[in-house]
């Protein structure tokens, strides 16, 4: 029973990911990451050159990418996104 009871817990343990993004992933581990803890596909909002920006569904957050490394997690509501996306894309 307690063998029962330990892989139960392991299986549960390994299968709860968290979305944590790091400064410099790529736009690869951030889209994995972002799926892999259900938290939804990101959607590209924004492109100008190098830079791309991406919002995960339902987040007020938008992640900015320079040549696909993440470099900047902004957060607000969306009046304060679209100023920072106007930014971007001057």
């Amino acid at each position: 029973m307690k063998k029962l009871f330990f892989v139960c817990l392991a299986i549960t343990l390994t299968a709860c990911e968290t979305f944590q993004p790091n400064l410099g992933m790529s736009v690869e581990q951030f889209r994995s990451n972002s799926a892999g803890a259900f938290q939804g596909y990101p959607d590209l909002i924004a492109a100008n050159g190098r830079r791309s920006v991406y919002q995960v569904r339902g987040q007020n957050t938008i992640y900015i990418f320079e040549n696909d490394r993440l470099i900047s997690i902004k957060q607000g509501d969306a009046a304060q996104i679209r100023y920072q996306l106007e930014l971007i894309n001057k």
